[in-house]
């Protein structure tokens, strides 16, 4: 069948709107994700979160990679734990606290921790839209990944999630990445090469 030559022109100016439509995608998955972040604060409503923070101090505190336990996610713990160096280093407790270990600091207000760590999973949120729209487009073209970032950023669910700092929003973009590698492998027919190594 003849199949008429797109234009190079008519190629850029639908990659444009493509990015166009995704900008507004991820800055409509941003404003729901980044509103009312600082919900329930300075209290954490997610028991796990609290098993987190305290793993994260506990690496912070003692310089050793040991959380003290391995029933829960250290990926979550690793970004915990940068979370509260950054809030250590950027904003340091005031008045007697500022020599106070981590801990301490942490107990007088755990807002801007917990916040820190909020913000750490919404940036990992975001990222998740960003590869859902590169799946989508991957598997049906630039519509199909606005539908797919544009269904994943309106996720109730998802944005929830996105809020607390628990593993599921990271299980979420790596669940994602490998459906994407393992669907490229195939479709490259490289699935051989992948499979050999």
């Amino acid at each position: 069948r003849d199949v008429l030559p797109v234009k190079k022109e008519e190629q850029e100016a639908a990659l444009h709107s493509a990015l166009a439509h995704l900008l507004l995608v991820v800055a409509a998955g941003a404003a729901l994700r980044l509103w009312n972040l600082g919900w329930g604060l300075p209290y954490e409503l997610k028991i796990d979160k609290t098993v987190y923070m305290g793993h994260a101090l506990r690496i912070y505190e003692t310089g050793k990679a040991d959380p003290g336990g391995f029933k829960y996610s250290h990926l979550v713990s690793n970004q915990d734990l940068a979370c509260v160096a950054l809030v250590r280093r950027l904003a340091p407790p005031t008045g007697g606290l500022r020599a106070a270990p981590a801990r301490v600091a942490f107990r007088a207000d755990p807002s801007s921790y917990y916040l820190a760590t909020r913000l750490g999973t919404t940036l990992v949120a975001l990222a998740t839209i960003l590869l859902a729209f590169a799946y989508g487009r991957f598997l049906g073209g630039a519509a199909a990944g606005l539908a797919a970032g544009a269904l994943l950023a309106l996720h109730p669910v998802h944005i929830e999630q996105s809020k607390t700092g628990v593993p599921d929003v990271h299980l979420t973009f790596f669940v994602l990445a490998a459906l994407y590698a393992c669907h490229w492998a195939v479709r490259r027919e490289r699935i051989a090469g992948v499979l050999a190594r």
